[in-house]
């Protein structure tokens, strides 16, 4: 650690969300509100060393390097396979969140960062980096954390979360007391970059109007967003949709489960619908 802590230090603020986050299930509304679905993931400040520094020390001979095998110390010995490409990019060693050490739950002392990747490929409790030509096929990279398809073959490696936004005002579990102007609030990140924009309706995706958000947003990290609202008092849908500097858009969950069918639980980023009835209170619906 004191080695470490002697390489130059990065600060940088990232999204971790579990890949099963929001999953593909045909059982899932109207049961589940807004913390079962998206509850799987945060967006922290991380201190840490670029793990390409860690690995150009090493010695690393790029022309035969192909990925990084990570491994924890936890008991269940977490391992995964990172790209050579993604390693040498903006991956980074960390040893502190959010100003202060690591804490045991959350990996103490190191913990790797992949960002803009599914949340178990971040291993905690680091021990061991080994360069190598082949990926590891570890058991969390195939019996788990691969995306099944209708046709029976699976998405291997998928890594990437991709462009996402959720309301987390109204939502469930919330009841409007009356008719008049809410400010409707929400999150949106993807881990293929910055957020551009983030489009509201509040008729079911009939028309779409343009959100505020809150900053200049970060590369792979959570930004609020805000829209201005007045309800009628009569039932209604309300969506958000994302679009990322990539140019890739949130997805209907219908067109999703046309690719996917329900069998996957990984990796599912379609727009999220709540709807209000009459009398104010919200419910998590599908469109």
């Amino acid at each position: 650690m004191e080695k470490i802590k002697r390489f130059p230090s990065i600060e940088k603020t990232y999204f971790v969300e579990c890949s099963g986050n929001t999953g593909i299930s045909k059982k899932s509304p109207p049961t589940k509100n807004l913390d079962d679905l998206y509850g799987l993931m945060s967006c922290a400040n991380w201190v840490g060393v670029k793990l390409s520094v860690l690995l150009e020390e090493a010695g690393i001979d790029l022309d035969k390097a192909r990925y990084v095998i990570a491994e924890g110390a936890d008991g269940a010995t977490m391992a995964r396979s990172v790209p050579i490409s993604r390693a040498m990019d903006d991956c980074m060693v960390a040893y502190m969140q959010n100003g202060e050490a690591l804490r045991p739950e959350q990996g103490y002392p190191l913990k790797l960062i992949v960002p803009g990747c599914e949340g178990n490929i971040n291993i905690k409790w680091l021990r061991r980096l080994e360069v190598t030509d082949t990926p590891l096929f570890a058991r969390d990279e195939v019996s788990k954390y691969t995306d099944l398809l209708g046709n029976g073959k699976a998405r291997q490696a998928t890594l990437v979360m991709d462009v996402k936004s959720v309301v987390t005002f109204p939502t469930t579990g919330v009841k409007l007391p009356e008719k008049g102007f809410y400010e409707i609030r929400g999150l949106a990140w993807s881990g293929r970059g910055k957020i551009k924009a983030v489009d509201v309706s509040v008729d079911g995706g009939r028309n779409w109007k343009r959100a505020t958000l809150s900053t200049d947003p970060l590369s792979k990290a959570f930004v609020a967003f805000t829209f201005p609202w007045h309800w009628d008092g009569s039932q209604t849908v309300i969506l958000s949709r994302a679009t990322d500097e990539a140019g890739l858009v949130q997805p209907y969950f219908k067109q999703i489960t046309d690719v996917r069918g329900f069998h996957s639980e990984s990796h599912n980023n379609a727009i999220q619908a709540w709807q209000i009835n009459t009398k104010g209170e919200v419910s998590n619906v599908r469109v």
